[in-house]
């Protein structure tokens, strides 16, 4: 069912930018002989999550450092091609109100669309790319990747995640919730009641996977992000370089309890240096529920993981074929009748332009609806088109980003009868004219395959704008009388989408 074409890069260079709660980061890499080498590696500091807590929304200071930011990563990324680049936002952007409308500018400013990943697809990004920076022969490793806004944890094998969350524990929120002054607190100090209500609040959001990860077991324990790496800078001198024990992490706990700060470090910003108290209660948390004695501290994190991705995608790996495989298999679909619908998709949209709709392919969009359309069925034979798309559009669905999903879900909930009004928005807005044709095209083929036979006669379509047309052979029509008053039925349908359709 895949799509197993190889796309050769029209260029060697690779670009992956992760809008990070905290931090904003760009990878650039050049592929030599299938290697990757890093030509450049940029951080800034943004930490777009800061005042999320009274708003709900991002600051227009936090936005204004963001648009800086990216107006930056433009020029380094401006001559690679654009299916080479990806850019990914993450907790904060999934949680801000305003986070649309910031969007607008940052793509703007940036010149690539951005996608926002769900804590699932986060979290098996983070796990590809540090995976590829653990020997294999260390086994079984848990991953936990500290973010702004959110914290990843991950057990795997053989780069294949086995469990995976995102809980909402974040350096940036917890020191705006927890490490704030109290009203009572005019030294600016943070107090143990502070730090109590951080680490309980931790505590608190680790129940829900602990028993689950300590029974499943890992080999060895490994940390990704700047905070595990500035919390690696500061253990005894006697650790080994890169190590955060458990004896290191309790003296830097007492020291913030004595003192209620940190002094100015070496090698630690001043910005990393205000959220990385947070950072501490959290890991001390996390020490203390899942029993670890150390954690070996690694450079890769996501930005490594978008670029064995979007390697993948050119390539025969596509992740997002893969979990639509094991969804056709999941909700038991009649994997012949998947086949027929695809086949004769491929045929009416095989002369048409392929669409990119913030940076997305919509031939591909709609072939993996055409798999997917009748997952509803495990649901209810009635309406199971809403059931489809409620599936596709709340699942965790690996390589797949939020409007990914939401594409993926209007077209499958639109492939019959009337289509709904918020589906009828998505289809024919003014910047996504083509997804009303391929909606069209995929609701005929399914509708030229109700009888569910194979080797049918398929038409011959003409489309100009948004009229569109099919000549069946002599006879056929007339043979096929409950068809032809299907297609009746679809001229109605169509009428909404602002699309004329003839048969004849």
């Amino acid at each position: 069912m895949a799509d197993n074409s190889t796309t050769s890069p029209t260029s060697p260079y690779f670009a992956a930018i992760d809008l990070g709660s905290n931090s904003f980061h760009m990878l650039v890499v050049k592929i030599n002989d299938g290697v990757l080498e890093t030509v450049d590696r940029v951080k800034e500091m943004v930490q777009i999550a800061r005042g999320l807590k009274a708003s709900h929304s991002l600051s227009e200071e936090a936005q204004a450092r963001a648009l800086h930011c990216l107006s930056c990563f433009q020029e380094r990324i401006r001559e690679i091609p654009a299916d080479q680049i990806r850019v990914v936002g993450t907790k904060a952007l999934r949680s801000a109100k305003n986070a649309n409308d910031f969007l607008h500018n940052a793509e703007t400013t940036l010149g690539h669309s951005i996608d926002i990943i769900s804590g699932y697809e986060e979290a098996r990004l983070v796990y590809l790319g540090v995976s590829h920076d653990i020997s294999a022969d260390k086994g079984k490793p848990l991953i936990i990747d500290i973010g702004g806004g959110s914290t990843e944890f991950i057990i795997g094998n053989s780069h294949q995640p086995g469990l995976m969350e995102s809980l909402s524990i974040g350096c940036v929120t917890y020191s705006d919730n927890y490490l704030s002054d109290e009203s009572d607190n005019s030294s600016g100090k943070i107090t143990n009641k502070m730090i109590n209500e951080a680490y309980y609040a931790t505590c608190l959001e680790l129940e829900l996977i602990t028993r689950r990860y300590r029974r499943y077991g890992w080999d060895i324990a490994v940390g990704s992000s700047g905070t595990m790496r500035a919390i690696s800078k500061l253990m005894p001198v006697d650790v080994v370089s890169g190590v955060i024990t458990r004896e290191g992490l309790n003296q830097l706990m007492d020291e913030l309890r004595q003192s209620g700060s940190f002094s100015k470090l070496e090698d630690i910003s001043s910005q990393r240096l205000s959220v990385l108290p947070s950072g501490i209660i959290i890991l001390s948390a996390i020490f203390d529920q899942l029993q670890l004695d150390e954690i070996h501290v690694v450079d890769a994190t996501l930005k490594e993981g978008l670029i064995y991705d979007t390697l993948g995608r050119l390539s025969a790996q596509d992740m997002r074929d893969q979990t639509v495989e094991k969804m056709v298999e999941q909700y038991q679909v009649d994997q012949d009748q998947s086949r027929r619908v695809t086949h004769t998709l491929s045929h009416l949209v095989k002369s048409l332009p392929t669409p990119i709709v913030n940076g997305i392919d919509i031939q591909k969009i709609v072939h993996w609806a055409a798999l997917l359309h009748e997952i509803g069925f495990s649901i209810s034979h009635s309406g199971h088109h809403h059931h489809a798309a409620y599936l596709l559009k709340h699942s965790d669905m690996a390589g797949f980003s939020r409007f990914e999903q939401e594409l993926l879900s209007t077209f499958v909930g639109a492939h019959r009868r009337k289509i709904h009004s918020d589906r009828q928005a998505i289809l024919s807005a003014e910047n996504h004219q083509s997804l009303s044709i391929f909606c069209a095209c995929l609701r005929l083929s399914v509708l030229l395959n109700h009888r569910r036979e194979d080797d049918i006669d398929l038409p011959e379509i003409i489309v100009q704008d948004q009229t569109l047309i099919l000549q069946f052979n002599d006879n056929w029509l007339d043979e096929h009388p409950l068809t032809y008053r299907n297609l009746m039925q679809e001229q109605r349908y169509l009428e909404p989408l602002n699309i004329q359709f003839e048969f004849y």
